[in-house]
């Protein structure tokens, strides 16, 4: 993942170092990082079921049909393109 710890050198006194106080800081450091990769995941998760419903709503496109070209228009002052030839796409839609 994109959380990883740092190694390091140095190395701290044994004989000053509080037991207590390293077990809570490393209850926190787990903790946040729980909480991190949770949210991370709850939201990368939530982007693509939305990317994957977008990507559905939209209808494949067909030889002979007609689209809009510009939609800030008037329509009957819209140019119009109609599909002469389909060339699917690396996303599948064409």
């Amino acid at each position: 993942m994109f959380l990883q710890e740092l190694s390091s050198s140095v190395i701290p006194n044994i004989d000053s170092v509080d037991s207590k106080l390293l077990n809570r800081k490393m209850k926190c450091i787990q903790r946040i990082r729980y909480n991190l990769r949770n949210k991370f995941w709850s939201e990368y998760l939530e982007q693509l079921r939305q990317h994957a419903l977008k990507r559905d709503m939209f209808r494949k496109l067909c030889f002979g049909d007609v689209l809009v070209d510009e939609i800030n228009k008037r329509r009957i002052n819209c140019p119009l393109d109609k599909i002469i030839e389909i060339f699917p796409g690396w996303d599948i839609v064409a």
